[in-house]
């Protein structure tokens, strides 16, 4: 309301009006207050990158118009789009400052999951290298077990360890398949995202 007289005769409906009384005078009279809501002001003015989500969380929000957890790029087009109000095609939806950053942050994201699928790769191989040489040496061992098997008289010694190494391959044999699964199944799970 422009003049003092107006304030005073308006308050909102929410605001007691002894409490809105003192809340115009101390705006009216307070140069400190002004000031701040001076400054205030222009500091608003200068935002660029409003969010549209109101009082309701950014992620929950998200969440409803995307039907799922949003990914980050999503989550800021989904709060910092204005609702369509006309039927004008050429009405502007999106700040063009806003659109450049979602865009980044998707190209971002694309090159962060290949990054990340390519650091687990690597974890992989190596895991699975250590478990193919692990298993290499359990053959190794099975074939010099065998040899003394065949020019020993006390097999019952030799036998015994031929059993530890056949049942430590079959141990890693699963260990390399299961290694094998895990990293499919992940690299999958990394591509559809």
């Amino acid at each position: 309301w422009p003049t003092l007289e107006q304030r005073l005769a308006n308050p909102p409906k929410n605001v007691v009006e002894s409490q809105w009384r003192v809340l115009v005078d101390v705006w009216e009279n307070d140069a400190k207050k002004k000031e701040i809501s001076e400054k205030n002001k222009q500091n608003r003015s200068k935002q660029k990158n409003l969010h549209t989500t109101g009082s309701r969380p950014h992620a929950n929000y998200a969440v409803e118009e995307l039907g799922r957890p949003p990914k980050r790029c999503e989550l800021y087009g989904v709060t910092h789009t204005r609702k369509k109000k006309t039927e004008d095609p050429d009405e502007v939806l999106i700040d063009p400052e806003v659109a450049a950053k979602i865009k980044y942050w998707g190209e971002e994201s694309s090159s962060q999951a290949t990054n990340d699928l390519n650091v687990e790769n690597v974890n992989f191989r190596q895991q699975l290298e250590i478990t193919i040489g692990d298993l290499q040496a359990a053959m190794k061992r099975i074939s010099e077990l065998e040899a003394q098997l065949a020019t020993r008289d006390e097999t019952g010694t030799a036998n015994g360890h031929l059993q530890e190494a056949l049942k430590k391959i079959a141990e890693l044999e699963e260990e390399v398949e299961s290694l094998k699964m895990v990293q499919d199944f992940r690299i999958g799970d990394m591509l559809r995202t």
